[in-house]
């Protein structure tokens, strides 16, 4: 029994030393590459996302025929633009629409600042002049998409209709070539990152 004991005694103290005396493996030599916001975005993001072929307006598309743009784009400082309907409309609670295909970022109730909001992340083809831009939808009565989803141009978004912050439907639209700026101000003296929203429409039919 002596002599089992020794013999494990000897193992484990040979096994210890080789374990102290081994050479380590080599390192490998990785070489870190920090990539700037616009690398990730055009390596690993942009590719996902599906390119938009082309735009339409968002009441009534392709032409908007029955709305109107009651305040438009820079108007005391607006950046972007007041949609309203046609007096006389039968369509009380019409369809908010995706101007174009893309990707859905942000989908929620704002409550009495906002409405109800959707902002769209959109692909431009050819990445030119941008290589994406953004299309807010604010003041919705109801939600039909979530964050998430991938729309296709003139996809129902929610409805229009009186909301807490306008007795009377009206569709807060915007147009941003600058990314990420969320809800946004809605409102400011410089405009930059923001474009007309009609104007950028009519250049981006096709």
């Amino acid at each position: 029994m002596q002599r089992v004991v020794l013999m494990l005694v000897v193992l484990v103290t040979l096994v210890a030393f080789w374990r102290m005396t081994r050479p380590e493996p080599p390192m490998t030599d990785l070489q870190a590459e920090q990539l700037t916001w616009d690398q990730f975005w055009l390596t690993y993001l942009e590719p996902q996302l599906p390119v938009a072929g082309g735009f339409a307006l968002p009441l009534f598309p392709p032409d908007g025929s029955g709305a109107y743009v009651k305040r438009s784009f820079r108007e005391r400082q607006n950046l972007g633009e007041d949609w309203d309907l046609e007096p006389g409309r039968p369509e009380k609670n019409p369809a908010v629409n995706a101007v174009a295909d893309g990707l859905v970022i942000l989908a929620d109730d704002f409550g009495a600042v906002w409405g109800k909001v959707v902002i769209i992340l959109h692909r431009m083809p050819n990445g030119a002049p941008w290589p994406a831009v953004e299309s807010m939808y604010a003041n919705l009565q109801t939600l039909q998409v979530h964050k998430g989803d991938i729309v296709t141009k003139g996809a129902p978004l929610g409805t229009l209709g009186s909301t807490p912050v306008s007795a009377t439907p009206e569709l807060h639209f915007e147009i941003r070539t600058e990314l990420g700026h969320m809800l946004g101000p809605g409102e400011a003296d410089l405009a930059e990152g923001w474009v007309n929203p009609t104007k950028f429409i009519e250049e981006h039919k096709n």
